[in-house]
């Protein structure tokens, strides 16, 4: 079923050495490969920002606590931010769900959105919106589509990762 095979893959380990990436006011975590670092450049509302700059792979987490959020369903919000995404990219050239349905415990929802961004280099953006009893998080996780077909289970690995430390 869609509920083993998540829990399955949720299990699979970042092979090496890893590191937690914590941000201790929000209560939130991602484990990260040990060749990744914290990236304070990527986004200006960020709750968590890391890099493997040396293959171009990106990972940020915002947490979005909202009361207005709460009035919305996960398919609703995942649908906001993925146009609110999809209208930063110069050129969109479509989207896939991915099977993931849970994050530890938490309801999400994942997708792949591929196009450019402006200046013309091709993206492949991995976006994931979970839901908890606090709130929404976006883990957006990005890289060219050579990169992303080489590691796309490493940028999954991390996603997977992502708990509140605090609950």
């Amino acid at each position: 079923t869609l509920i083993e095979e998540t829990a399955v893959a949720q299990d699979a380990p970042i092979t090496g050495s890893q590191t937690a990436l914590m941000n201790t006011e929000m209560g939130i975590e991602i484990t990260l490969p040990e060749s990744w670092s914290e990236n304070s450049q990527l986004h200006n509302s960020a709750e968590l920002q890391a890099a493997e700059a040396a293959n171009n792979l990106y990972i940020i987490v915002v947490a979005e606590d909202s009361p207005t959020l709460m009035r919305f369903g996960l398919p609703e919000n995942s649908e906001r931010y993925r146009a609110l995404l999809k209208d930063q990219m110069a050129t969109y050239e479509g989207e896939n769900p991915t099977e993931v349905a849970f994050i530890n415990d938490n309801f999400a929802t994942q997708y792949e959105i591929r196009g450019s961004l402006t200046g013309g280099t091709p993206v492949i953006y991995l976006h994931t919106t979970v839901v908890t009893q606090q709130r929404y998080y976006q883990i957006v996780a990005w890289t060219t589509p050579d990169q992303y077909e080489v590691y796309r289970s490493e940028l999954q690995t991390i996603t997977e990762t992502f708990r509140e430390t605090d609950s």
